[in-house]
């Protein structure tokens, strides 16, 4: 069969695994995929978001100041899906299908043609991919613009004016996710190191892509270092990590302890106490355990039959005396910085940018160990093995991922809010008010989202805590709004007016612990989780 056959089969295969039940599976969309979704249906119909900001550059969503390159998108998207849910998903699954085509092509371009399918079928079944291409993560689109612009980097040689898609494309990048600003730099200057004599020789090609690079940085360079563009960064920084606050404190009472000694504040300071947990940060996202069985919901970010096809691909690589290796070395080294320098580690999706050297080791492994092999009969042998095992893992994955992982993790991803929608939207014309639980945080996106709320009715008289005839309780870490748990029902009663109550289990069997009666109850389950909320009126 021809190579080109090859392709077209794991092309489909990843568009396949990317799209079948997207609108379903995860169950439901995140609090993050209806910010987006609503966000971008707002700017589609009144060019504002839901704070009636026009055309913001950043979105402030839930205060920490969303990147816009998803958000317009989905505009694009929702303009021509509408706003539902395979729309939000939308723009993520087909960047997820680009990533894996440009896989193909970067093999093919650094190895061989048949290297290259092999590399873009890894990529198509890959859970780490799978999982961030099936939800809506900036990370993912940002990846797809940072694989397509080295892509180009690397046939700077056939044509200058790939100088300046390249610089385009990764400079676009970065207005999808943060971690982009970390890793793209360090993987240039391995490029500029590694093919220094032959960028001499095409110096105005690289000034103008460098050029190029700046001016669609402009506007990130504007906004990046303003207050909005630093919520983010501040929100997850390493200087707000338990680990790092402990060590800080530790150290901060060994110089005590030391009568304050000017040699003690140089040794127990708090850079050390920033490096060390940067460190620790770093390793816990290359553990072996993490990156080979439990990074992802349903396996770990490569599969466990890829570890000593990992192991034989970073020697092939060391070995290798081509340059690009130096690009994919790097790549491969820094791509956990992102993680390092923030809390909450390990974290996949900040680090979802090293997926394509670390899937491309593990590919470079199974090529090396087939080449090696000089006989035919082995050859087949071993061919017909790894076939059969990555049958056999891929279908642990995809049960667990289609399967297992809905049925017990359905309210983590918000299942049973577009369930809470539907029934409000036939039951709000009977009452008054309707009060709907915090307790899952933030509702008022879920039901904006689901009820298809009108942006310009909401832009000016809707907020957070309410709209229209809906009012919204606070989650127990709120500082601020009403907890229905610990507040008495009779009290937001109004006189004269009928009130629904949607609360959460825990707060309803709360209420029915002190006493309270309901005079009606319906539950309300989600597609998959059950008993998501409880629908009261006293």
């Amino acid at each position: 069969m021809k190579p080109t056959y090859f392709l077209i089969i794991v092309i489909l295969l990843s568009a396949l695994l990317r799209f079948i039940n997207l609108s379903t599976m995860p169950p439901s969309l995140s609090w993050d995929e209806v910010s987006f979704g609503y966000n971008a249906w707002s700017i589609l119909k009144t060019g504002k978001d839901e704070y009636g900001t026009p055309y913001p550059f950043l979105f402030r969503a839930f205060d920490e100041y969303k990147q816009p390159g998803l958000v317009y998108l989905t505009v694009v998207s929702e303009a021509i899906f509408g706003l539902n849910e395979f729309a939000v998903r939308f723009p993520v699954a087909i960047s997820g299908v680009g990533i894996v085509i440009y896989l193909y092509l970067i093999g093919k371009k650094l190895v061989h043609e048949k290297f290259g399918i092999l590399f873009a079928f890894l990529g198509a079944i890959n859970p780490w991919l799978i999982n961030f291409s099936r939800q809506g993560f900036e990370s993912t689109v940002s990846l797809f613009f940072v694989t397509v612009g080295i892509y180009y980097l690397l046939n700077f040689k056939q044509r200058g004016r790939n100088f300046l898609i390249s610089a385009s494309l990764i400079a676009i990048s970065t207005y999808f996710y943060h971690a982009t600003r970390i890793i793209t730099p360090i993987i240039l200057a391995a490029f500029a190191f590694a093919y220094r004599k032959e960028l001499l020789k095409q110096k105005k090609e690289v000034f103008q892509g460098f050029i190029i690079g700046l001016i669609v940085l402009i506007p990130l360079f504007i906004f990046a270092f303003s207050n909005q563009g630093l919520s983010r960064l501040n929100q997850v920084l390493l200087t707000d990590d338990v680990v790092y606050i402990q060590k800080q404190e530790r150290y901060a009472q060994k110089i005590l302890e030391n009568n304050n000694a000017w040699w003690a504040r140089i040794v127990y300071n708090r850079r050390r106490a920033f490096a060390e947990t940067a460190t620790i940060n770093y390793f816990r996202n290359i553990h072996p355990v993490h990156v080979f069985q439990s990074g992802t919901i349903s396996a770990g970010l490569l599969y466990q039959w890829e570890l000593p096809f990992f192991l034989f691909g970073l020697y092939y690589l060391i070995k290798e005396k081509k340059k690009w290796k130096w690009i994919v070395l790097t790549w491969l080294i820094i791509h956990p910085l992102a993680g390092a320098f923030t809390k909450d580690q390990p974290n996949v999706l900040r680090t979802l940018i090293g997926a394509p050297p670390m899937i491309m080791t593990s590919a470079l492994g199974v090529w090396w160990i087939y080449h090696v092999l000089t006989n035919y009969r082995l050859k087949l042998v071993f061919a017909g093995v790894l076939a059969l095992v990555i049958v056999y893992f891929s279908y642990q994955f995809l049960y667990n991922y289609f399967v297992t992982a809905p049925e017990t993790r359905a309210v983590d991803f918000g299942d049973g809010h577009k369930q809470l929608a539907a029934y409000l939207q036939s039951e709000q014309e009977n009452y008054d008010m309707i009060w709907v639980t915090g307790d899952y945080w933030r509702p008022y996106i879920h039901l904006l989202f689901h009820l298809s709320v009108d942006p310009e009715f909401y832009q000016q008289s809707g907020t957070r805590d309410g709209f229209g005839k809906f009012r919204f309780g606070n989650a127990d870490w709120d500082t601020e709004g009403i907890d229905l748990q610990k507040v008495s029902l009779d009290e937001l009663i109004k006189p004269d007016s009928k009130t629904l109550f949607v609360l959460s289990p825990k707060e309803y069997q709360h209420h029915v612990s002190t006493g309270q009666t309901f005079t009606t109850t319906t539950t309300i389950n989600g597609l998959y989780a059950r008993y998501v909320f409880y629908a009261v009126t006293l």
